[in-house]
């Protein structure tokens, strides 16, 4: 699953068209549009909103080790020779409230032209604008320390299309900021997916079947090793038959655990279980 997190509607709308995304009407505290492969956020502007709204996306659909969070939207430059609607994938992030930075890892090849972004709690003027060359938005720095409780660093991404210089962002108008958006629509996403594929597999084990591998491991007194060996016979095992819970029962119908009372008869049996499981 790729999600999308974007302050506002028309930062939105480029992605909903484009991916023909559907309005989730369960969610009734945010505007969430999802398909088969992506699940995207309106947050609402500045840091406490795109906080609060990180926390409801991922407490309502828990992220894995396989997924991958995209923040996409405009933000002001204070250098005047920058295009309007030139984007940037942010490869650290400035937090002007607390003085802190952060660096998403950025383990994949990229066609975009990388930069830094700094967050602050309210719009900035031109006056206001970081001279160090960076870009201002209201919301980058929030989605990642909310979105680092849940995610690795390389499983965050943040895009940010240059939509004004700090002084003339009063002429910009939501369908404006849709067209800026729109051409960056497919190649991000084009992206977001394949790096997403790169990510490893979601785990098929449930907390049920831990329960019962620990439980068998600790029956067996297997060593480290032996348990390693006994969790990865059994995920192949689930894989290909669907679930383990049957397997280990008839095991243990046919076993007497109280004859088993050190490693060396664990030993024996664990080699019966791997014979059931190969």
């Amino acid at each position: 699953m790729v999600y999308i997190t974007a302050a506002l509607y028309c930062e939105a709308m480029p992605f909903i068209r484009q991916l023909g995304l559907k309005k989730v009407t369960a969610e009734t505290k945010y505007q969430l549009f999802t398909n088969e492969q992506f699940l995207l956020m309106v947050t609402g502007s500045g840091p406490v909103a795109a906080a609060g709204a990180v926390s409801r996306l991922f407490t309502q659909y828990p992220p894995s080790d396989s997924d991958l969070l995209i923040n996409f939207g405009i933000c002001a430059s204070s250098d005047s020779g920058v295009r309007y609607g030139t984007l940037f994938y942010c490869n650290r992030i400035n937090d002007a409230a607390a003085g802190r930075t952060y660096y998403p890892d950025m383990l994949w090849k990229h066609p975009f032209t990388e930069g830094t972004v700094t967050t602050f709690g309210s719009p900035v003027k031109y006056d206001g604008l970081p001279r160090d060359g960076s870009l201002a938005d209201m919301e980058a720095a929030a989605v990642y320390q909310i979105g680092s409780l849940y995610l690795h660093p390389h499983q965050m991404a943040f895009f940010k299309a240059v939509s004004d210089h700090g002084a003339d962002s009063d002429r910009l108008t939501p369908q404006a900021v849709s067209d800026l958006l729109m051409p960056h629509v497919k190649p991000v996403t084009d992206w977001a997916a394949a790096a997403a594929s790169c990510l490893p597999a979601p785990c098929i084990f449930s907390g049920q079947d831990r329960a019962l591998t620990e439980d068998t491991a600790d029956k067996l007194f297997l060593s480290a090793a032996m348990k390693h060996q006994l969790f990865s016979l059994l995920y192949y095992y689930k894989l290909a038959h669907g679930e383990i819970g049957g397997l280990l029962s008839e095991f243990w119908a046919d076993t007497d655990a109280g004859k088993i009372n050190c490693r060396k008869k664990g030993k024996k049996y664990f080699e019966q279980l791997k014979q059931r499981i190969i």
